[in-house]
């Protein structure tokens, strides 16, 4: 059995962490009303909690290290709030 969760997450450039359930499938980020939100298909049984990173980074930044970017990285999705561009990416399991 799995279920759809939302977690709020701070719409601010660069690193944070935020704790999911171990194998939660993200499904979405968007805004709502005035937070960013991802959507995830988690298992509301699974007690195992991972660490995942989460990077935002707007349109037109340099990413320095795009290899290990890349590497460490999975898109989840690009946001548009008031006017400016961000693109999120969260660290894999």
């Amino acid at each position: 059995m799995k279920i759809i969760y939302k977690y709020e997450i701070k719409l601010e450039f660069g690193l944070q962490k935020i704790e999911l359930p171990f194998g939660a499938e993200i499904l979405s980020v968007q805004m709502q009303a005035d937070s960013l939100c991802i959507w995830a298909l988690i298992n509301p049984k699974t007690n195992v909690k991972t660490i995942r990173i989460i990077d935002i980074i707007a349109t037109g930044i340099y990413i320095h290290d795009i290899k290990k970017f890349q590497y460490h990285n999975t898109f989840i999705g690009t946001v548009q709030y008031e006017g400016y561009v961000f693109h999120v990416f969260i660290s894999n399991e």
